[in-house]
């Protein structure tokens, strides 16, 4: 029997007519993409792509197992639903996959909400990067996701439904005492000589750079949470640029100063594109996030 990894890597490589890009659309590393078609192939006895400098292309043996395999990823998906719904039936759950900031300040007057209104509902909740939360959201494995992106940026994944309930300004985190905690509005170069500390994704690396792209004497440290990012502002580590919604997470004697045209920021909910809606848990808690005002928090 394929494994189904070695036939998303397959049909992937065919979409894609590029190990590297299969890759990068699977959040593997190339490498492990390559060692899943090697064993699909000895597997299945076939070689299914002539690989050149140019790419992969299918072989005549490929284009007629690939209907195969596709048809094999589908049925796996189907089944995972299937069991999905009757657990659902038996015993009501969710997961939702978030950055830290939205398992602290949105989800949890959310969930009280639910309480009165689904019975007995169990919630499993996980910390991921926006990377992990597309492919979680996209394979099945979380209901639903909430990920920060640079506004007016779209999911890389067209699968995927996707809703802004949240803009928020990227600002600078100082500690009292600091030579930016009276000034107004910070211009990027206020930051010369400083080390900035800002956390590790594609749209916070992006907004940072951004910001500070004409200022050469600035020392960088890149952390995977924001909350660690504030606990070493407050240490006097250096000064942070994020979101403003971040202050959630740090300690409240930490200093917020705007920038002078800051970066905006949108807090996205996804989920899996369908034709039919019920009143799932899921869909219960996607209304009541899209219909919520979330200002506050911003």
């Amino acid at each position: 029997m394929i494994p189904l990894q070695e036939a998303q890597c397959a049909v992937a490589v065919a979409q894609h007519g590029s190990f590297r890009k299969a890759a990068t659309n699977l959040y593997l590393s190339q490498p492990a993409v390559s060692s899943y078609i090697d064993r699909i192939e000895r597997r299945i006895g076939v070689t299914l792509f002539d690989r050149a400098r140019t790419g992969a292309v299918l072989t005549h043996d490929g284009r007629e197992v690939l209907p195969h395999l596709e048809a094999l990823i589908a049925t796996h998906a189907e089944v995972e639903r299937a069991c999905r719904h009757i657990a659902n039936e038996r015993h009501p759950t969710l997961t939702v996959a978030s950055e830290r900031i939205g398992l602290v300040s949105l989800l949890p007057p959310a969930l009280r909400v639910m309480r009165g209104i689904v019975d007995q509902l169990a919630v499993s909740l996980r910390h991921a990067t926006e990377e992990q939360m597309i492919n979680l959201v996209a394979t099945g494995e979380v209901d639903l996701a909430m990920s920060y992106r640079l506004a007016g940026t779209d999911c890389p994944n067209a699968a995927l439904e996707e809703v802004a309930i949240l803009t928020t300004p990227t600002v600078v985190f100082v500690a009292p005492g600091h030579r930016l905690a009276g000034v107004p509005y910070v211009r990027n170069g206020d930051l010369a000589g400083e080390t900035v500390i800002a956390v590790r994704s594609p749209f916070a690396t992006a907004a940072v750079r951004e910001f500070l792209r004409d200022v050469d004497d600035v020392s960088w440290v890149f952390v995977d949470d924001a909350q660690i990012l504030l606990s070493m502002v407050d240490a006097g580590v250096g000064v942070a640029v994020s979101i403003a919604a971040a202050a959630v997470l740090g300690p409240p004697s930490l200093i917020r100063v705007p920038i002078f045209e800051p970066a905006m920021i949108e807090l996205t909910l996804m989920r899996r594109r369908q034709q039919e809606r019920s009143s799932s848990p899921a869909e219960i808690l996607w209304d009541l996030l899209t219909t919520r005002d979330h200002s506050s928090v911003a």
